[in-house]
């Protein structure tokens, strides 16, 4: 059995480490994608540019932070369920 309080440390820095990640992913990094909106979309799709009533950078911003935040809190809770079976 490993020590539990160095597996204790090293849930809170996953933890945190998650938690950077999903600030980062769902909020920061994506909205630099509405930022350049112009850049991306031309005057081209101006006709497809909405997606449910969604202007559609601002529908990619919402899809692409969910999946970022779900794939992220898939790998930290598997990884999280390993660290508390080495506990016990």
């Amino acid at each position: 059995m490993k020590d539990w309080r160095k597996i204790y440390k090293m849930e809170i820095r996953v933890t945190l480490i998650c938690f950077i990640l999903l600030v980062l992913t769902g909020g920061m990094i994506s909205s630099f994608y509405v930022v350049a909106k112009d850049a991306l979309f031309t005057e081209d799709f101006a006709a497809k540019q909405h997606v449910v009533g969604f202007p559609l950078h601002y529908f990619w911003l919402i899809v692409l932070s969910w999946l970022g935040a779900t794939v992220i809190g898939v790998v930290w809770a598997l990884y999280m369920d390993k660290m508390e079976k080495d506990i016990g």
